[in-house]
């Protein structure tokens, strides 16, 4: 939407274990018990992005607080804010520092969607790299299915201590490893695309699906895995 160069060549993975986070005695039923009240979120990042789409299907209204990643925790702690939506990084640390206070609700209809994008000198230049990376990639998602437990001591272990194998063991059912340019990308991009638009951040461009689509490069990865492709052509 503001005209870079680049081009996704792969979705790599979705992350579907996003929450909002609350502090008390008591689990967090729906959204439904934070209308009118103040939920931290840092603005313009995917979360507030996640957070806005389901409030709007819970069809209730909140006061979005914004609030830096690493002072969601504390300011729940402190009582400044009811709920927060933070990056999944901190889950762990709010649940080891409310302890059994600590309460969440998992949000549905949004998965963090990370790809390789690369520059148009990568793409036009070094093709076959990419080629071999996208084949290294699919090698990778392979020995994941195939051995889960020692794909799960390598994250741990290449985090260096940051998180425990117990955390990683815990996301990781949900994560969903798998190589691919699918429909469901494109669907994401537009729908982010259109929040956007109507936040302000980005005006007088249209998130259409065809401008999206022209920043991913489904040549390489079809050279590759054919099957993997199930993409819209443009």
């Amino acid at each position: 939407m503001s005209d870079r160069k680049f081009d996704v060549v792969a979705v790599i993975s979705r992350y579907n274990g996003n929450r909002i986070i609350t502090k008390g005695d008591k689990p967090l039923a729906s959204l439904a018990a934070l209308a009118g009240k103040s939920v931290g979120v840092t603005v313009g990042t995917n979360t507030q992005f996640m957070l806005d789409e389901a409030v709007q299907r819970a069809g209730i209204k909140i006061n979005t607080v914004n609030v830096a990643p690493s002072d969601i925790v504390p300011a729940l702690v402190r009582g400044d804010i009811a709920a927060g939506a933070p990056f999944p990084a901190f889950y762990n640390g709010a649940k080891k520092t409310l302890g059994s206070n600590y309460q969440d609700l998992k949000i549905s209809g949004y998965a963090t969607t990370f790809v390789v994008v690369a520059s148009p000198n990568v793409m036009k230049k070094r093709p076959k790299d990419v080629a071999k990376f996208l084949r290294g990639l699919i090698a990778g998602q392979k020995l994941v299915n195939s051995d889960p437990a020692a794909a799960q001591k390598a994250v741990a272990h290449i985090l260096g201590g940051a998180t425990s194998l117990t955390a990683v063991r815990s996301a990781w059912k949900d994560y969903d490893f798998k190589i691919s340019l699918d429909p469901a990308l494109l669907d994401l991009m537009v729908r982010e695309g259109i929040w956007i638009h109507a936040k302000g951040i980005i005006k007088n461009v249209k998130p259409t699906e065809a401008l999206f689509r022209s920043r991913v490069d489904a040549a390489p990865l079809k050279q590759v895995a054919p099957a993997l492709v199930t993409l819209r052509e443009p």
